[in-house]
């Protein structure tokens, strides 16, 4: 028997707030270093010595601070962790400052993809 024939259909009644959670989103450094300041926190560099980098699995490795007491909220974390942090926070992908750059049309789409999709639509694939 074919999945393909379930015709199974679910029924949430007056459940409307249903969203997708992620274990981990690809959240810029730039965005989680804003995310943290919005909070009132801050990113310590712990130093882990001279040619530290040359080593295989190196990451930068960070104390997170409170601001405004110099209080140590977490010791030891890198940004693959921020970034696993965030996403189970369900802190957005993009803020208004991330889509700064992005141009968009009143349909929400990026008007250069637009262009470069009718342009593929144009090529003459007979030759």
């Amino acid at each position: 028997m074919r999945k393909d024939d379930d015709e199974t259909e679910i029924e949430l009644g007056e459940y409307t707030g249903l969203h997708r959670k992620y274990d981990y989103l690809p959240y810029t450094v730039p965005r989680i270093n804003r995310y943290l300041k919005e909070q009132g926190f801050e990113l310590e560099n712990i130093w882990q010595g001279y040619k530290a980098n040359r080593r295989p699995g190196y990451c930068e490795i960070y104390r997170i601070i409170r601001r405004d007491t110099g209080e140590l909220i977490n010791p030891c974390v890198n940004y693959e962790q921020l970034r696993r942090m965030l996403a189970n926070l369900d802190v957005p992908l993009y803020d208004e400052k991330s889509m700064a750059g992005r141009s968009k049309d009143a349909t929400g789409r990026n008007p250069n993809a637009v262009r470069f999709l009718e342009i593929v639509e144009n090529i003459d694939s007979s030759k």
